[in-house]
């Protein structure tokens, strides 16, 4: 892999701690966090950086990275990054919340997850999304 100096990643988010901690302030290339998306949007404008070479990598959330890439008019790869030693962690767990005491629609929801996995899985990976399980392994195929 070609050394990466033109880094880019989301200001005030965890890749921000890590670019900043790799390279000298002035050496990376900042996203605002906050864009009024009406008439911005911070990922196209990444990918559009990494398509004209103004940027070699693009530090983003792996969703919106595997989608933004699969469209992208260049070949980009989508790697999540998954070994830092340093905090914070790159990879998390999403969740869903229902309000206090309602144990069975929570049961329900989990019910309904386990019995569908399979099909979510292929769903999200059609979508590009890399898929890390619970102690940071990519699943098998990715």
């Amino acid at each position: 892999m070609p050394a990466c100096d033109r880094l880019s990643g989301v200001a005030g988010t965890p890749p921000a701690d890590h670019i900043a901690r790799a390279r000298p302030i002035w050496a990376a290339h900042s996203h605002p966090l906050e864009v009024d998306s009406r008439h911005d949007n911070t990922a196209d404008r990444m990918i559009a950086d990494l398509e004209s070479g103004v940027i070699d990598a693009a530090f983003m959330w792996g969703p919106i990275a595997g989608w933004k890439a699969q469209a992208a008019a260049v070949q980009l790869t989508v790697t999540p990054l998954l070994r830092e030693e340093l905090p914070p962690r790159l990879f998390y767990r999403v969740t869903l919340g229902v309000r206090f005491g309602e144990n069975t629609w929570k049961r329900k929801l989990n019910s309904l997850l386990r019995r569908n996995k399979t099909e979510i899985d292929a769903i999200l990976a059609d979508y590009g999304v890399p898929l890390v399980d619970d102690f940071g392994h990519t699943a098998a195929g990715q």
